[in-house]
């Protein structure tokens, strides 16, 4: 069999050679002939290597090691034959080194450069607003590519009543959020419930509890709080359950309204916004550079900064707009003792009501004459459905003069003193003269509004079909369209709008005159400027609330919902170093191994010479 000998060794060890031997001949003798054929002698470390690198036994013939005929061994010493490869194992070695280096690097790079897919995400905004409160549950799975959340509306449910009606029994309010919060919960997963938000924000009928009864105000939140924490688990904070300013209410409408509208995209396409409630209305436009003089806020939104007018003008939403409008005309009869009827011109001929002095005991109303017989402590009494069992001695005044007067209001369907009379609430000076509660509200308060003013309330939906008004039409068929209305008797707008609630009904007049009003006297809207005007309650079949901005605001400060990096700076840098000095290793390894490889085509390149077995 032929056996060839390759000795790594250097100097005259050096060398290759074929061997013509027997299977029984013994590695040991081999190897000392490899060394005479070399003229070099045995050191005790020299080992031969088979397969493998194997060292072989001295004292055991070839056939014993499982050497088979044309195999090669290699002539090493022993310490180093532990401490090198061959040149195939080097290069495996090189090839695991540069893998785990590039796999290594390339993971850390996605982990750092591509945010991470976060969870769906919900939260919950309650607007308790002065007529009712609506339950919003709005949800998210993955930021805006800017800074906000990319926020649905996804449930909404109504409350009847206002939060400020249970001032003297607050033991109502888990009854009167039990319903609404029972949804919520069907709605959001069990796991995600206790680290979903729940937020209340209070609007106009709180606004003028805090005002003249804040001790009341703060029983109710105070409540509120305590029907939260022990009757449901969401995530509630102390700061969360608060009364929201006009301001706040009004440029988060502006931010739900642009947001949907995707106005923010774009620079110097947003609109304004007019949001028209109960109790108070919201007015909020961005200002042109050239109204520096009017008072103004700086809001951030997607990392623009925006300066933003901002108004609410309590006691002109719808119903305390009513109350005025009822106690003007309810003045005019102070003096006259006998006489207990009222004609309300905006009130259709042939309806009459029932008035009694407590009706005319909102807030809204307070003027230098009622003030006289009506005590602070009593103003929660315009929630009248909710404190019918409230009883003072000192409230006996009231209760005396309540059965010595009472009042049919008695419409007379005359549209132009309804006209007259509805103006009068835009008439500043009778405003400052008349009501010592509320603004006073003229065209004069309110800048020009940027670009088109979107009108996104409620009422607006429902009440302009009613009048017969169509976007398409102008200021002045707005107008005829309400006196039209304001002219008919009860039977007539009965018989047209058969399938409508006769509260609506009765309001339709007052209801359609007031807004019109509110247009072009409050807000100094002209036919050209009419033209701007969007009425409307969704956009993109979602609809436009208020609480969505807040929302909105929310999700990009204190509730840390914006989208953040899998792995951190810091981390990036100390494994990627890393990583990269398993690639230098890998080019290392790669330099030994053809290193190697060129030591062998050296060996190769020796003469070879074949001996004979002796």
């Amino acid at each position: 069999m032929e056996i060839s000998v390759l000795s790594v060794l250097e100097g005259k060890a050096s060398g290759y050679i074929v061997f013509r031997v027997s299977s029984d001949t013994y590695v040991g003798d081999l190897l000392k002939r490899f060394c005479k054929e070399k003229n070099v002698s045995v050191a005790k470390d020299y080992v031969l290597c088979g397969r493998g690198n194997a060292t072989l036994d001295p004292h055991k013939t070839l056939k014993q090691e499982g050497i088979k005929d044309e195999d090669t061994l290699k002539l090493t010493q022993e310490d180093k034959n532990e401490q090198l490869f061959a040149f195939g194992s080097w290069w495996v070695i090189a090839l695991l080194a540069f893998l785990m280096g590039s796999i290594g690097i390339t993971y850390c790079l996605y982990m750092f450069l591509f945010p991470q897919k976060l969870p769906q995400k919900y939260g919950l905004v309650i607007d308790a607003g002065s007529s009712h409160s609506q339950l919003f549950v709005f949800t998210w799975s993955k930021p805006e590519k800017k800074t906000m959340a990319d926020i649905e509306l996804i449930h909404g449910c109504y409350m009847h009543g206002g939060v400020h009606n249970y001032r003297f029994h607050t033991d109502g309010l888990h009854h009167y959020f039990n319903t609404c919060i029972n949804e919520a919960n069907n709605l959001i997963p069990v796991s995600l419930i206790p680290r979903t938000p729940l937020i209340l924000a209070a609007t106009a009928g709180m606004r003028i509890l805090r005002a003249y009864d804040p001790e009341g105000a703060t029983l109710v939140l105070s409540s509120i709080r305590e029907v939260f924490w022990s009757k449901t688990k969401f995530l509630i904070n102390h700061k969360d359950v608060f009364v929201a300013s006009g301001q706040e209410e009004g440029i988060s409408g502006w931010t739900a309204l642009n947001y949907l509208m995707e106005n923010f995209d774009e620079e110097d396409s947003q609109v304004s916004a007019l949001d028209l409630g109960g109790a108070s209305v919201q007015v909020t436009t961005e200002l042109s550079k050239g109204f520096k003089h009017w008072p103004s806020v700086n809001i951030t939104i997607f990392n623009n900064t925006y300066r933003v007018f901002s108004k609410s003008f309590l006691c002109y939403g719808v119903e305390e707009a009513k109350h005025r409008y009822q106690y003007l005309l309810f003045s005019e009869l102070v003096n006259n003792t006998h006489d207990n009827v009222i004609f309300s011109p905006c009130l259709p001929a042939g309806l009459e009501m029932s008035l009694t002095s407590e009706d005319f005991y909102s807030p809204c109303i307070f003027s230098n004459d009622t003030k006289i017989y009506l005590h602070p402590k009593y103003l929660s009494r315009y929630a009248k459905k909710y404190v019918s069992g409230y009883s003072s001695d000192s409230n006996n005044h009231i209760k005396d003069m309540t059965k010595k007067r009472n009042y049919l209001l008695k419409g007379t369907s005359d549209m132009k003193l309804c006209q007259e009379k509805v103006k009068s609430l835009f008439d500043y000076e009778l405003c400052k003269k008349n009501f010592v509660l509320g603004d006073c509200l003229n065209k004069k308060l309110v800048p020009p509004y940027k670009g088109e003013l979107v009108g996104f309330s409620s009422i607006f939906h429902r009440l302009l079909p009613l009048l017969g008004v169509s976007q398409e039409g102008s200021l002045e068929e707005f107008r005829t369209s309400v006196l039209s209305v304001c002219g008919k008797s009860k039977e007539t707008v009965f018989e047209l709008h058969p399938n409508i609630s006769i509260d609506m009904l009765e309001d339709l007049c007052f209801d359609g005159m007031y807004v019109y009003t509110l247009l072009k006297e409050g807000l100094g809207i002209t036919a050209k400027r009419w033209k701007n005007i969007l009425f409307t309650n969704k956009v993109h079949e979602q609809d436009v609330v208020w609480a969505m901005g807040l929302m909105l605001n929310r999700t990009s400060t204190n509730l840390s919902y914006v989208q953040s990096r899998k792995m951190g700076l810091v981390t990036f840098v100390a494994l990627v170093t890393i990583f990269i000095f398993f690639i230098i290793l890998s080019l290392l390894f790669l330099w030994y191994s053809l290193k190697l490889k060129q030591r062998g085509n050296i060996y190769q390149r020796v003469p070879m010479r074949i001996a004979e077995e002796a």
